[in-house]
């Protein structure tokens, strides 16, 4: 079973040494959210998960306006197929206890950005990070259920729909709320997964 971040660092000294070598590749974005600057890294040479799509900043906009305010114990949160942890990031900073996953390989990124924008809610168990590949059902880090689960822009090969939504019916209770964005593509990834997420969701 892989570690999660509870207040420590996930990176092994080996990770961080290959993190320093493309540090000079990485780019960084600048964001205002909840009266905070954040400052995310992208680095390309990771792939998919290491830049910001365009529904991340749109899902963390709208949680920003439209999540109800947290004024008791916090829901427990999670997040698939994180990036760069945008939404994941403002979830917690309004409130909630939120797991950013990704793939094994996007994880140190993740590890990164939560650790220079916003280590107090890292120190205090707010927001943790660990690795997770959609389908996986056993000997995974999460702890299903979950209160709300969010997906930004991870609707975009249609190989990968079966697998996200057996994810999603793992981490779901009756009363879960998914909050889901995407961009438009010309693909069939989108109308298959909403012709078989009804089959399970409302």
């Amino acid at each position: 079973m892989a570690d999660i971040c509870t207040g420590r660092s996930l990176l092994s000294a080996e990770q961080k040494r290959q993190g320093d070598e493309h540090e000079a590749s990485a780019f960084r974005k600048e964001f205002l959210f909840c009266g905070r600057t954040l400052v995310l890294k992208e680095k390309y040479h990771l792939g998919f998960g290491g830049c910001l799509w365009n529904g991340g900043e749109v899902l963390a906009r709208y949680l920003e306006s439209h999540f109800p305010r947290v004024t008791g114990n916090p829901p427990k949160c999670v997040e698939l197929g994180c990036g760069l942890g945008l939404a994941g990031i403002v979830l917690g900073m309004l409130g909630a206890r939120v797991t950013l996953t990704d793939l094994e390989y996007v994880l140190p990124l993740v590890v990164q950005n939560l650790e220079e924008n916003v280590p107090e809610l890292v120190s205090s168990g707010m927001l943790d990070a660990a690795p997770y590949s959609w389908g996986t059902t056993e000997q995974t880090p999460l702890q299903p259920p979950y209160d709300h689960i969010l997906l930004a822009d991870c609707i975009y090969d249609e190989e990968l729909i079966a697998p996200l939504l057996q994810s999603l019916r793992f981490l779901c209770a009756p009363d879960s709320t998914v909050w889901v964005c995407f961009e438009w593509r010309l693909c069939e990834a989108i109308p298959t997964f909403f012709r078989e997420v009804a089959q399970y969701f409302s």
